[in-house]
């Protein structure tokens, strides 16, 4: 099972995708529990759709996240930390 936020009728919905064709699930893709809502909801039939892949406009998998991690090797500092070394400026 392939999942993914779509925007579907300027909605953005989760769907299951297999080959062809999306499977739209009758969630909105606009929360950071989206894998495990999804999960629940596919196993229990929620769907409200079924449209081609073809055409389909693909989102970001979490809309708006809370938070973003990131590690910042660009600094000498960091890298040491991390046991690494920077990377080298092109």
């Amino acid at each position: 099972m392939n999942l993914a936020c779509i925007l579907h009728n300027n909605i953005h919905k989760i769907a299951i995708i297999d080959d062809q064709t999306a499977q739209i699930l009758a969630y909105t893709c606009d929360s950071t529990g989206v894998v495990g809502a999804v999960r629940a909801q596919a196993h229990h039939g929620a769907l409200s759709e079924e449209v081609p892949v073809a055409g389909l406009i693909l989102c970001a998998p979490v809309p708006n996240p809370p938070r973003v991690f990131g590690i910042g090797l660009n600094y000498r500092d960091h890298a040491a930390e991390t046991g690494r070394d920077p990377p080298s400026v092109q």
